[in-house]
């Protein structure tokens, strides 16, 4: 079995594996953790045929799995054995190819905007509403200039308002909230060279580069943004929930208390990523049944579900488990915010089947927008010379992940978020 993912995950999917087996004693599983490059050391693996019997499918990566037959299709076992209402409706998409599904959504995790309530109660200023109409982008950026201090007199900055990021990934979040898109409808061209989406690539940036309310990149690189939110430097910052782990062991060590909001919302509202993985059965299983058991498994509210609860660095896409014990827990971090979101603000990556390529290139294209030597037009520019070839090789086996079916922020959302459980008034 293939984990391949880096700490926290991997000491979460240990914790599972080693449930499993208690459970069956007669089955043993060897897990394997693949540094370094692990994507694309595994498509290396694939093209040998040397896959281990079950991998992790993460929604953003492995969609060459499906594309290419690495693994086997599910869904006639599926809709035998499973009810798929029991699970997040937006949890199946990443893993619906062509028709049939090729794994069982067993974790979910998404992002939220942490803030430090430190901060703000020395600033005098309120926390953030969780109401997308009161939390704005502008609200946003007047409170991070408030929070950005020279605490000792020294003439440096050593608070900041907020980290950015300085990756086009979790820009993703912001283009959504004002209703713009990383990649074109049929995801043929990248798009953020239209506005609005190129003027939140440069306003991002900016909020480092031109505004100083977000470390300078040394620094970040330094420390890194999570430790740096830990540490009680910075005063927001948008992470996933697998980051509660680590601010949960500052709080406990007295360096900060955090509470947790929407993104600020922008005129097409609050939109958060969600990601979910599953388990997939390889070409290369020798026993179909045992490494089915251990799939369902993973993913019912009788198996791995249930140990999710407890371990804040996922939530459990199975709403039996997510509305009962997981959304009941007494804990500091709020569980009902995480389901809420999965309901009600979720967006997916716009995920391409090739996962790793078109990270690599992207990464490449933005990289100088946040090192402050090159402008969101001129990233915008170097994205379709490195970013559209990729796409287009891949435009043969689509449809993958395509628009339809989930929530779209090309089309109107804001009516949706009447169901959402915080409104003004409620929470």
């Amino acid at each position: 079995l293939y984990g391949g993912a880096p700490l926290p995950k991997e000491k979460t999917f240990r914790f599972l594996v080693k449930k499993y087996m208690e459970t069956y004693p007669d089955v043993k599983i060897k897990m394997t953790t693949i540094p370094g490059d692990f994507y694309a050391k595994m498509k290396v693996l694939a093209a040998a045929g040397k896959l281990p019997e079950v991998i992790r499918m993460d929604d953003d990566w492995t969609g060459e799995y499906m594309a290419y037959g690495f693994v086997y299709p599910l869904t006639e076992r599926i809709e035998a054995e499973i009810d798929k209402t029991d699970y997040f409706a937006i949890s199946w998409k990443p893993f619906l190819y062509k028709g049939d599904l090729y794994g069982i959504p067993y974790d979910a995790a998404c992002s939220m905007l942490f803030y430090n309530k430190n901060h703000f109660d020395e600033a005098g200023l309120p926390y953030p509403s969780r109401d997308p109409e009161e939390w704005t982008r502008e609200k946003f950026f007047e409170y991070a200039q408030k929070l950005t201090k020279d605490k000792d007199g020294d003439g440096k900055t050593d608070q900041w308002g907020y980290c950015i990021m300085p990756s086009w990934f979790d820009t993703q979040n912001w283009l959504w909230c004002e209703g713009a898109t990383l990649l074109n409808k049929d995801k043929t061209k990248v798009a953020f060279d239209q506005h609005p989406a190129v003027d939140i690539f440069q306003w991002k940036a900016d909020l480092r580069n031109k505004y100083h309310i977000s470390p300078p990149a040394a620094t970040v690189e330094a420390m890194g943004n999570e430790a740096m939110f830990a540490a009680g430097l910075v005063s927001m910052i948008l992470c996933e929930t697998w980051d509660i782990p680590m601010f949960e062991d500052a709080r406990k060590a007295g360096k900060i208390e955090y509470g947790t909001t929407h993104l600020p919302s922008g005129k097409a509202g609050a939109w958060h990523r969600a990601t979910f993985d599953s388990w997939a059965i390889t070409k290369n299983a020798k026993d179909f049944e045992t490494c089915w058991n251990f799939v369902k498994w993973m993913s019912s509210a009788e198996g791995g579900q249930k140990y999710l609860v407890g371990e804040a660095t996922f939530a459990p896409p199975n709403k039996k488990v997510a509305y009962g014990e997981y959304l009941h827990q007494d804990v500091y971090w709020d569980p009902e915010f995480v389901i809420d979101i999965l309901e009600h603000h979720a967006h997916l990556s716009e995920i391409v089947l090739q996962g790793a390529a078109f990270w690599d290139a992207m990464n490449k294209a933005t990289e100088g927008l946040w090192l402050g030597t090159k402008t969101a037009e001129e990233a915008a520019r170097d994205a379709h010379r490195l970013v559209d070839p990729i796409l287009a090789q891949e435009a043969h086996l689509r449809p993958f992940m395509s628009w339809e079916g989930y929530p779209n922020p090309l089309e109107e959302v804001i009516p949706k978020q009447e169901e959402c459980i915080y409104r003004k008034g409620k929470k």
